[in-house]
């Protein structure tokens, strides 16, 4: 999966919830919460989890 959380840590959004088979992915974030309203600009994280674990990254969204 891979979901989006804001700097307070509240999940934003979750941009995939499915077993994909094993190879090289990219997705676009449109920066729109999981209601579509647009978010604001600043720090977001991202976390990708899979069967071994997972893994955050920082990330900026710009406007």
């Amino acid at each position: 999966s891979v979901e989006i959380y804001d700097i307070t840590g509240a999940r934003v959004t979750n941009l995939i919830n499915k077993n994909l088979t094993a190879g090289f992915y990219s997705l676009v974030w449109d920066g729109r919460d999981q209601t579509g309203k647009q978010v604001a600009s600043g720090t977001y994280f991202y976390r990708l989890t899979d069967a071994s674990g997972s893994q955050t990254m920082r990330m900026t969204l710009l406007k």
